[in-house]
């Protein structure tokens, strides 16, 4: 976060801006349904260097501004479960917001543990860390992991996060053919054969750099529901990476390569087939 310099020299905690960094799944297997109608996963999540710019500053009201429309945004609901517990006032937001929606890539996830952090540094809560859990897991079950430095083993919902350490920082190719899927559909839809790997094997296999045996069992799902994901997904297994995966419930489909000329051949081929084509890395 970068906050706003006082005249007096000193730091104002009036405003200020902040990255809200995007993440992909490594690795993901959703294991079973629970009596709470949620999911058991267990998944290894990275942040990468995608990100929408925020601006926050104290205000009378809460305020968000957007260069695209929004509606029931998660900003205005991680805002009133922070004013619930502490009293405060208003916030002023001013959003710029460059991680497409609905595409596995945890956007709205990552602006809501944001404007938490940010309500919690402008205000002095004070926050705790049980606090901050139980506010991001009302909010969604992969909130916690943006409490991460960089990359985490979650499981639970998804709420409880191992950070782990040694993954390389590979270069990566994202892409987004532009549909928004709903999460909830593919939980329900997908079934599950009680197969998955322990956070002890996938701490082994990063330790090893061995990504053979990572996977999403979302995709099949999706694929047989959206054959344009399943069409770009096909496409980028063939550019030449090492390895190429769904990123969450999708949309957005991602390979991994190990230097820089591989990365950018792999781009010039996609640039021009889809809208949202990035070269990234991860975190």
């Amino acid at each position: 976060m970068c906050y706003n310099k006082c005249k007096s020299g000193g730091v104002c905690k009036v405003m200020l801006k902040t990255k809200s960094y995007a993440k992909i799944n490594l690795h993901l297997e959703v294991i079973s349904k629970r009596d709470d109608g949620f999911h058991d996963i267990i998944t290894l999540m990275s942040k990468i260097n995608l990100y929408d710019e925020i601006n926050f500053a104290k205000a009378e009201d809460f305020i968000i501004n957007s260069n695209i429309d929004i509606k029931d945004n998660i900003m205005k609901k991680a805002y009133d479960l922070v004013k619930e517990l502490r009293d405060i006032k208003g916030l002023s937001i001013e959003l710029k917001k460059n991680i497409p929606m609905g595409a596995g890539l945890a956007g709205g996830s990552s602006n809501a543990y944001e404007t938490v952090r940010a309500l919690d540094e402008l205000y002095d809560l004070s926050l705790t860390k049980e606090e901050y859990f139980d506010i991001l897991l009302k909010l969604g079950s992969d909130c916690n992991f943006f409490t991460a430095k960089s990359a985490a083993i979650c499981t639970g919902r998804g709420e409880k996060i191992k950070e782990v350490e040694g993954l390389k920082k590979y270069k990566v190719l994202l892409v987004n053919p532009g549909i928004n899927i709903s999460s909830k559909d593919v939980y329900e839809g997908m079934s599950f054969d009680g197969n998955y790997l322990s956070s002890e094997a996938i701490e082994d296999l990063i330790k090893k750099d061995d990504f053979k045996r990572f996977k999403n069992n979302m995709q099949d799902f999706v694929f047989a529901k959206y054959i344009a994901v399943k069409k770009l997904f096909d496409e980028m297994s063939a550019l030449g990476g090492f390895k190429t995966m769904m990123s969450g419930s999708g949309s957005s489909v991602f390979t991994l390569f190990e230097n820089e000329e591989e990365l950018q051949k792999a781009y010039d081929l996609m640039k021009n087939r889809y809208q949202f084509v990035i070269k990234i890395h991860l975190i």
